[in-house]
């Protein structure tokens, strides 16, 4: 259970320890961390191993530190009682990958990564969930209309998500097909211009990361600029919050329209 770990925060939650150990066993065995030859196999399988066993458990005994030094320091000593390095204290053999820069990148992956891959599966619920409140405000389904969009304003993420509407509210006893509508609700109507942007936003971070996780340094010990995945992690807050922010509009408005309507029934 990663919520074990919340109110430690010097410790990695037990997900992005098996992303960060991922990583590092990708790195490698893609030769970017440099370690004695002969033990590389077998570090690299002791690596994936841990990552199986820790779904075999609901212990949270395998989680590592946040703190890069730490980490480098605890999987080291780990490692050295794999391999049977006769001085567990003696870390040289796993060169590279203590080095504090690297591994401080390969948390920040591993974390943000998992950030957004929960942000991305989110995302795909919020335009059914979305279609309710469409359905609650008696939305006129001409707001979501091929030629609005299709035609008028063509920018993909905005067709793809009217379509899914117009696909979800077919047939809606409540949603109404007339030119014209008896209630406007722009939270509602908006909801392509706001879905669209970021669901297509956080599709192409997705892409970036995964490029940037097989990405290599020229030589040993060179870091590479972080200034890629910064921004990508900037964007994926500015989609989710889009999301947010939208979500939020439709239920104040959705509220109010309830009450008034009762108000008027009274």
């Amino acid at each position: 259970n990663d919520n074990d770990n919340d109110n430690d925060e010097s410790l990695l939650s037990l997900s992005a320890t098996r992303a960060s150990l991922t990583i590092l066993a990708l790195n490698l065995s893609q030769g970017r961390i440099l370690a004695t030859g002969s033990q590389t196999e077998v570090i690299v399988t002791a690596l994936i191993n841990m990552v199986n066993v820790s779904k075999t458990t609901t212990s949270n005994s395998l989680v590592l530190p946040r703190d890069p030094v730490a980490f480098g320091t605890s999987l080291a000593k780990y490692l050295s009682m794999v391999v049977g390095s006769d001085d567990q204290d003696d870390t040289s053999w796993f060169q590279v990958a203590l080095a504090p820069s690297l591994l401080s990148r390969t948390l920040d992956l591993a974390v943000g990564g998992l950030a957004i891959l929960h942000a991305k599966s989110l995302s795909h619920a919020a335009t059914p969930i979305a279609a309710l409140s469409c359905e609650r405000t008696h939305v006129n389904l001409h707001a979501f209309a091929e030629v609005k969009y299709d035609v008028n304003r063509p920018h993909r993420g905005f067709i793809t998500t009217a379509a899914a509407l117009r696909a979800m509210l077919q047939g809606s006893k409540f949603a109404t097909p007339q030119a014209q509508s008896t209630t406007t609700n722009d939270a509602v109507t908006a909801i392509p211009q706001q879905h669209g942007p970021a669901q297509e936003s956080l599709q192409a971070i997705t892409k970036t990361l995964e490029l940037e996780l097989n990405c290599f340094e020229s030589k040993p010990l060179e870091e590479l600029d972080v200034t890629v995945t910064n921004l990508a992690f900037q964007q994926a807050l500015q989609a989710v919050t889009t999301l947010k922010d939208g979500s939020k509009a439709r239920m104040d408005d959705t509220t109010t329209t309830t009450t008034s309507s009762s108000s008027s029934s009274s």
